[in-house]
């Protein structure tokens, strides 16, 4: 019992230190605020994800540079997360009471019972993470056992990642996340992976909380407060089926680096600056590190960027091109680390590239295979036991009348989303594995990266509509009507006392 507390408060431990690190970079980089104003409140869910993905990075380097990771690295990361944590807490004390205040974030802006509803399942999720290990085979096979082997071996050149015939699934897949997991290990003096499901329940409320504040920006507080609760209550989000947030799985976490590093890319659209240009590339950076698609998302990103520049020919200037290339420059130097270490891992024949199959004679065999994965899609999107009616809901609101014209960062949006599902789509129908393993095994995950940006076009959408406009008076009714049943509840207290 004593060692397995110890390992949960060496779990949590390193959870914080991550924030800590992650909070000096986002009060650096103004991460999710405008260009010009400081951050008023601490935004913890900017603050873990930033952590995780420099954290991840920064493991990255040893590897690169001779296949080997001591503990000495580890114990410089912890080091350096400790520090940035007693910095952060006390940055956030002296606040004041209206920075401890803002802690609650989108959670103070809910009625009392939304409130309530959102912390019995935030609780509830905690609580189920500290006392259950890591269940799917994807944590357990491809993830966590390379963790196991970083934190114990230290190197990338023995028989456990050189072998392809060795327990693990496909030793070439990237390591952020098992290095950020063998750094948990450390942290807890042992791979018994006590606490680890905590881990993927941060990168959960980090990618609530960051659509929170964006949707806070486009409908204000009550619409934003609403919306954060339907997304976490959308069952792929909280609950623990393969592929799912707390399954152990990469593609939540990645869902939320490619999420949170278009926003940043909006921030530069919308106010060109070196800092959200670095913090995309950061986040991009680490969701390619993070697994093979995140390098998908980011020529997604690329197609939105440059259709920007074809439908207002006058948007690039010499201030975007100059904070573009410090953004560039820094995303080709962590892929280029990226690839250093992947170059010392053997490639799984069981697992062909699908550069493979891109051969005529291979394609032309798959006249009827657009079908088929367009049928199954169309089926997916319904699944309401995965993503309840969101996707139905994101179709059916793009056709609102929205006012005034889409501005330039909505059309990066929506061009991004259809350049990264055209590339998954076509992935499918070209795939040299069997098509209905494929879709069985990859196409709810592959759907999950999309997922988050398309819910905050849908949330636009309905902003620019007016639909923000009726939510926060029917919010602001609730409030008032919370208010009058406390106030008569006290009044009820004191006539008690009275006649007692």
């Amino acid at each position: 019992m004593i060692r397995y507390f110890g390992a949960l408060a060496g779990a949590i431990l390193c959870l914080a230190s991550i924030g800590g690190i992650g909070f000096a970079l986002a009060r650096w980089l103004r991460a999710g605020e405008p260009s010009d104003a400081r951050p008023a409140r601490p935004r913890l869910g900017w603050a873990f994800l930033l952590g995780a993905a420099a954290v991840g990075l920064v493991l990255h380097v040893p590897l690169a540079i001779d296949g080997q990771i001591s503990h000495r690295s580890f114990a410089i990361v912890a080091i350096v997360g400790l520090a940035a944590l007693a910095w952060s807490i006390a940055n956030w004390w002296h606040g004041g009471p209206l920075q401890r205040k803002a802690l609650w974030g989108w959670l103070g802006d809910l009625p009392i019972v939304g409130r309530i509803l959102a912390i019995v399942a935030i609780a509830a999720a905690f609580a189920y993470c500290c006392r259950t290990d890591l269940t799917g085979y994807d944590a357990r096979s491809i993830y966590a056992m390379k963790a196991r082997i970083l934190y114990e071996s230290g190197t990338i050149h023995g028989e456990d990642f050189q072998d392809i015939h060795r327990v693990h699934f496909n030793p070439a897949y990237p390591l952020l996340l098992p290095l950020v997991e063998a750094q948990v290990y450390w942290m807890q003096g042992g791979s018994a992976a006590t606490g680890l499901k905590l881990l993927f329940l941060c990168f959960s409320l980090s990618l609530v909380s960051i659509y929170a504040g964006q949707l806070r920006r486009l409908g204000g507080r009550g619409m934003a407060a609403v919306g954060a609760l339907g997304l976490l209550f959308t069952p792929i989000v909280l609950e623990c089926f393969e592929g799912a947030g707390l399954s152990g799985s990469t593609d939540l976490p990645l869902a939320t680096l490619i999420f949170a590093g278009a926003m940043e890319l909006s921030r530069w659209i919308r106010r060109p600056s070196w800092r959200p240009a670095l913090s995309s590339a950061i986040l991009l950076g680490a969701a390619a590190a993070m697994k093979s698609e995140g390098v998908v998302w980011i020529a997604a990103c690329g197609v939105g960027l440059a259709g920007i520049s074809v439908l207002r020919p006058a948007w690039p200037d010499r201030r975007r091109l100059t904070t573009a290339l410090v953004g560039g420059c820094t995303l080709l130097l962590l892929l280029g680390v990226r690839q250093m270490v992947l170059r010392q891992l053997p490639n799984s024949p069981y697992y062909p590239s699908y550069f493979a199959a891109v051969d005529w004679r291979w394609i032309r065999q798959l006249g009827d295979r657009p079908a088929v994965v367009l049928h199954y899609g169309l089926a997916e999107l319904a699944r309401a036991k995965f993503w309840n009616l969101l996707w139905p809901c994101t179709i059916g609101s793009l056709v609102l009348l929205r006012r005034g014209r889409l501005p330039a960062e909505i059309w990066f949006w929506r061009l991004t989303m259809l350049a990264g599902i055209g590339a998954m789509l076509a992935a499918l129908v070209i795939t040299p594995l069997h098509l209905e393993y494929e879709l069985r095994t990859s196409f709810t995950r592959l759907l999950l990266h999309a997922f988050p940006l398309a819910i905050l076009i849908m949330s636009e959408q309905m902003a620019a509509s007016g639909w923000s406009g009726q939510l926060a008076d029917v919010m602001r009714a609730s409030d008032d009507s919370d208010g009058a049943s406390q106030q008569s509840a006290h009044r009820d207290t004191e006539a008690v006392a009275r006649a007692a």
